[in-house]
């Protein structure tokens, strides 16, 4: 009975494990593809697809499948990146910026100005 019990209780536990990744994984697909990581959510994906292949699959082979899941992360990580480092790019950088507006005097609220001093630490607050 012991031998028996050694052998079950592994197996059990394996095919238990492969269903709440599956479960799990079909979870995760849609939450990581909408916050912004595709290859992780095509990872996730592929994991959700494997525990439904592996409880309900004739035997045949998923592979092609992944293979599209991932290749399609891939594009969207790509293109993700693209448009980040674009937008990157249209921030005019430091030097383009005229010096008149790089120091210009704070406002206050009801519109009047303020005039900053600088502390004993050299940081500048407002003069009291």
């Amino acid at each position: 009975m012991g031998l028996i019990a050694l052998v079950l209780v592994p197996l059990a536990g394996f095919y238990f494990l492969v269903g709440w990744l599956g479960f799990f994984g079909w979870i995760m697909a849609p939450l990581c593809y909408i916050t912004g990581k595709p290859i992780r959510g095509g990872l996730w994906l592929c994991m959700g697809i494997y525990g439904v292949q592996f409880y309900f699959g004739e035997g045949q082979s998923y592979t092609p499948l992944f293979e599209l899941v991932m290749g399609i992360s891939l594009l969207a990580a790509l293109v993700q990146f693209l448009h980040n480092r674009r937008a990157l790019q249209a921030v005019a950088p430091p030097e383009a910026v005229p010096e008149a507006t790089m120091h210009a005097a704070p406002i206050h609220a009801t519109g009047q100005m303020l005039e900053l001093v600088p502390n004993e630490h050299g940081v500048y607050v407002q003069r009291r």
